[in-house]
C-alpha cells in the first residue's frame, strides 16, 4: 500500500533525524570543550610561577596548557599546549614538586588579570597564548575564589631577566618599560654580569 504525501514527510524525516542524531555521537569533540580534570600552580618564585591545565583526551593521552606567569613585569612570560601520555603526566606532576593544585577558575582569573598586569607595562603575552585563549574563556567563573596575587614586587614593577637572556631582548624589554612607566618607575635586577646596559 502507498504511503500518502504526509507519511513519506514524516518518514523522511524521521531518516533525517536519526542521520542527524548518528553524525552528532560520531563528531570528534574539540580538545577545548574536555572539561578540565585537574588545575595546578607552581610556587611563585622571583616574580616567576607557573600554572598548568590538564584535560584527558583518552586513557592514555592528556592534553597540556602550560602559562609561565611573569607577576611583578611582564605577564605571560611564555604559554604552549601539548599532548603527553599519561605517563609523562604522572611523571611531571611527580617530579614537579612545587605544583599544588588550584581550582581551575581562579587560575583563570589569575591568567587574565596577569595578561592585563603585562599590558599596562607594555608587553603582549608570549607565546601560544592566543591561540589558547579559547580554552581559558571557556572555563567558567561563577563563584571562582579570588586568586589573592598582587602584582609586581611590593606594587614595584621588577623585571629580572634570565641569566641566559638574549640582551638584545632585555634592552628591548627596557625600553619598553621606559616608554610606558617612565625612567625610574621600575627595578631592573641584571643576575647576570654579563649584561651590559
Amino acid at each position: 500500500m502507498a504511503l500518502s504525501h504526509k507519511q513519506q514527510l514524516k518518514k523522511k524525516a524521521n531518516k533525517q533525524k536519526k542521520r542527524m542524531s548518528k553524525n552528532k555521537t560520531n563528531a570528534p569533540v574539540k580538545i577545548s570543550q574536555l572539561p578540565i580534570i585537574e588545575s595546578w600552580q607552581s610556587d611563585s618564585i622571583d616574580g616567576m610561577t607557573s600554572v598548568c591545565f590538564a584535560r584527558r583526551i583518552s586513557s592514555l593521552e592528556y592534553h597540556i596548557s602550560m602559562y609561565l606567569l611573569d607577576i611583578w613585569a611582564l605577564g605571560v612570560k611564555d604559554s604552549f599546549m601539548q599532548r603527553i601520555s599519561f605517563e609523562q603526566y604522572q611523571q611531571m606532576m611527580i617530579t614537579s614538586q612545587r605544583y599544588t593544585k588550584v581550582d581551575s577558575r581562579t587560575l583563570k582569573s589569575l591568567i587574565l588579570d596577569t595578561v592585563d598586569f603585562g599590558r599596562d607595562n607594555g608587553f603582549e603575552p608570549y607565546g601560544e597564548y592566543e591561540k589558547m585563549l579559547p580554552y581559558i574563556l571557556r572555563i567558567p567563573t561563577v563563584d571562582s575564589e579570588s586568586h589573592d596575587t598582587s602584582f609586581g614586587d611590593n606594587g614595584v614593577v621588577k623585571y629580572i631577566p634570565y641569566p641566559d637572556e638574549d640582551h638584545v631582548l632585555v634592552k628591548k624589554r627596557l625600553q619598553t618599560l621606559d616608554d610606558k612607566l617612565g625612567q625610574g618607575n621600575y627595578e631592573f635586577i641584571a643576575i647576570s654580569q654579563d649584561f651590559d646596559i
